[in-house]
C-alpha cells in the first residue's frame, strides 16, 4: 500500500499484522475511515429478526403484508456472473433472497417484492394478498424461509456471506381471508301479520 492510495482495502482473512511503508501497525476496525486507514472485516452478517411489521391481523385480497428481515450489519447482494466472476452489489427486487411463505400448510400464491427498508441493514419485502374462487389465500400466515437465489448471496461490502437461511417457522397470528361468504339457509323464526 503506497502514500496516496484512496478507498477501502477489505480483507475476509487476516492473521498477522498491517503495516504502513515505514513500519507502523495499523488498529484492524469495522468502524467507517477515511482513506488513510484500513478495514478489515471478516465477520459474516447475521439475520437477526424476520418479522410482519404491518398492523393488520386480517387481510383481504389485494391488500398487502409487510415482512421485515433485519441483519446485524448493512447487506448487499455477491452475484456470480455468467463468466464466473463475482460482484457486490445493492440488494433490488430482483437479485433479493427469497423470502418463503405459507398461509396454512398451503404455498403463498401472491405477488412478493423487495427491496431496502430505511437503511442497508433491513430488507423490506411486500406481499400482495391473491383471492381468487379456487386459488386465493387463506389460514395463518407462516414465515417458513428466507434463502439466496442460485446465482446470488446476501453478503456485506467485504464479502462476507450470510448464511442467508432460516428454519425457523414463525406464526404472526397475521390472516389471509379471501373466501367471500355465503349465505346457507335461510330460516323463518316467525311471522306477522299485516
Amino acid at each position: 500500500i503506497k502514500d496516496g492510495n484512496e478507498g477501502v482495502l477489505s480483507v475476509r482473512a487476516l492473521s498477522g499484522t498491517i503495516k504502513d511503508v515505514v513500519g507502523n501497525e495499523t488498529t484492524v476496525t469495522r468502524k467507517t475511515l477515511d482513506g488513510n486507514s484500513i478495514v478489515a472485516d471478516t465477520t459474516d452478517p447475521v439475520l437477526n429478526e424476520l418479522k410482519v411489521t404491518s398492523s393488520k391481523k386480517a387481510n383481504k385480497s389485494g391488500e398487502e403484508i409487510i415482512i421485515e428481515a433485519k441483519y446485524s450489519e448493512e447487506v448487499y447482494v455477491l452475484e456470480t456472473k455468467e463468466d464466473g466472476s463475482k460482484e457486490i452489489v445493492d440488494i433490488t427486487g430482483e437479485n433479493a433472497p427469497k423470502l418463503d411463505i405459507s398461509f396454512g400448510d398451503v404455498a403463498a400464491k401472491g405477488n412478493m417484492t423487495a427491496k431496502y427498508g430505511e437503511d442497508k441493514t433491513t430488507i423490506v419485502y411486500t406481499y400482495t394478498v391473491k383471492g381468487e374462487e379456487t386459488e386465493g389465500d387463506n389460514g395463518e400466515l407462516v414465515i417458513n424461509k428466507i434463502e439466496a437465489l442460485e446465482t446470488s448471496q446476501v453478503c456485506d461490502i467485504a464479502g462476507n456471506t450470510s448464511e442467508n437461511t432460516t428454519s425457523n417457522k414463525t406464526t404472526n397470528e397475521v390472516y389471509a381471508d379471501t373466501e367471500k361468504p355465503e349465505v346457507d339457509n335461510i330460516t323463518a323464526v316467525g311471522h306477522s301479520t299485516i
